[in-house]
């Protein structure tokens, strides 16, 4: 069973802070999270979100390898692949 958090340890997680910093990307190091992964792709992971807003294992995260500031950033392939992004949260739930 996955152990997640709630939203008053991430906020002690966070240290007063609003954002965490760029450098700081939770998702860059995939293996420091990979009990919470779900499904990898070539360009996307679907995990569960350690800290969940519903407070339950019922709120799961697509997340890019790459960082994007704009959706338009991403190739056709990155895209072509949330077909099965969404393959895979359907059978999630």
């Amino acid at each position: 069973m996955i152990q997640l958090g709630t939203r008053k340890e991430y906020g002690e997680f966070l240290n007063g802070r609003e954002i965490l910093e760029a450098h700081e990307c939770p998702f860059c190091d995939i293996e420091a999270v990979k009990e919470m992964v779900i499904w990898e792709g070539a360009y996307w992971v679907v995990l569960y979100n350690k800290y969940p807003y519903t407070g339950n294992d019922q709120h799961i995260m697509a997340v890019p390898r790459a960082h994007k500031e704009f959706f338009t950033e991403f190739s056709s392939e990155e895209v072509a692949e949330l077909g099965q992004v969404h393959a895979e949260v359907k059978k999630f739930f």
